[in-house]
């Protein structure tokens, strides 16, 4: 019995090391990717020459009626994330009709295993459901804009070329171009992120000013559109019930990083799939994110611990009343200063010694939080940051 509890644990130190060496591995293959892409560019925030732009700006004014709410398509890519308030405020903005499959059910049909780059056969449907959904409503004559996250893998380009010419402005969202697995072709050159759509999209949104410098680089129109959030949404709890709380999935280095806070004495409580209480509505999110005194952002890219990108949590986070202390993120130092808005860690011993400086230092703690959900309000809704797209293509609203 001994001997056998002896070998047991020699195998599962034996599977965890070799996890580590796996972790790191993927690691650096990721960062070297990345630096492959990426480690030439100069970031920029519009890619559009002045004569693309106005043309971009005259389709626009001309098919989106002045003053009048603006009939869209949403093509979602994730309930929660995109029932969080995004999708809240462009019903307010427009009159929105979401992309559902033909089952009903939210968002683009994905592959359960992905053994490509391009999954031919979900692209066709979701692209086949797409053009249905536009006919329904009366294609250019029930519908001005086609707006959504959309990548190549999932979307066939030749369905947004057919709805741009019609006269339809085609809006994409790219919020993940920051991952290397974005920008891979397969063996027919086809590209499989929002990249791959650029040509076939009047604009792409994104939230990497880097990547639009790769979009200028291949004359594709893109400008920076950072996230956002909604007041309405996440709201700061009468109570604090939780001293730390991280809601995300769990992969990469995250499952290290609360392991490592939990052994330092810290009560973390980590939500959302591959944790135990498994995927979060977005209600669910927003009430434990108001419960918490400091909520957790680790905004790593995969297994690399210098890669970042910027998450919703990011900025729901500010809503909330509590601090949040978040990886540090040069794109993200731009739009929250440290010590006014937000606390960035540099390493996990350095996010434990700010969790404990915070949790005995209240009064500075919620100075911070009270700042951050100020700014919030003034600079980080979701209704302005849509505002902003249709302001950008010309076209003005009544207030």
């Amino acid at each position: 019995m001994n001997n056998s509890v002896y070998h047991l644990k020699k195998i599962l130190k034996k599977s965890a090391l070799l996890k580590k060496i796996n972790a790191i591995l993927s690691g650096l293959k990721l960062e070297k990717n990345y630096d492959k892409i990426f480690g030439h560019v100069t970031p920029i925030i519009n890619s559009l020459s002045d004569d693309k732009y106005n043309e971009l700006k005259c389709k626009a004014i001309e098919k989106i009626t002045k003053n009048q709410k603006p009939r869209i398509i949403w093509v979602g890519a994730n309930y929660e994330q995109d029932y969080s308030g995004f999708v809240q405020a462009l019903s307010r903005i427009g009159d929105v009709t979401v992309f559902t499959r033909n089952s009903g059910s939210y968002g683009l049909e994905a592959p359960v295993i992905r053994e490509s780059i391009i999954f031919d056969k979900e692209r066709q449907k979701n692209s086949d459901r797409l053009y249905s959904i536009f006919e329904e409503l009366g294609g250019s004559q029930g519908v001005d804009v086609v707006m959504g996250q959309m990548w190549s893998t999932l979307v066939d380009p030749a369905v947004l070329d057919k709805i741009r010419s019609t006269g339809v402005v085609v809006i994409n969202v790219a919020m993940d171009d920051k991952l290397p697995v974005h920008w891979k072709t397969d063996s027919r050159g086809r590209l499989a992120g929002a990249i791959g759509l650029a040509d076939s999209v009047d604009l792409t949104l994104n939230t990497s000013k880097q990547a639009v410098s790769l979009y200028a680089e291949r004359g594709l129109p893109c400008i920076y559109w950072p996230l956002a959030s909604d007041g309405g949404v996440f709201v700061p709890a009468e109570s604090k019930k939780y001293d730390v709380v991280f809601i995300g999935s769990n992969y990469g280095v995250r499952a290290k990083v609360i392991s490592d806070l939990l052994s330092a004495g810290i009560d973390v409580k980590a939500f959302g799939p591959g944790f135990p209480s498994g995927l979060l509505g977005p209600e669910e999110s927003a009430k434990i994110f108001g419960e918490a005194k400091i909520v957790l952002g680790i905004g790593f890219v995969g297994y690399s611990q210098r890669i970042s990108t910027l998450k919703l949590r990011d900025f729901d986070a500010m809503f909330t009343g509590a601090l949040y202390i978040t990886s540090r993120n040069e794109d993200l130092e731009e739009i929250f200063f440290e010590g006014e808005h937000i606390a960035y860690y540099d390493s996990t011993q350095h996010l434990i010694s700010l969790i404990k400086y915070y949790l005995e230092h209240d009064e500075e703690r919620k100075r911070i939080a009270r700042s951050a959900l100020k700014n919030a309000n003034a600079h980080h809704r979701w209704d302005s940051r849509i505002e902003d797209i249709f302001n950008f293509l010309g076209v003005k609203f009544e207030q």
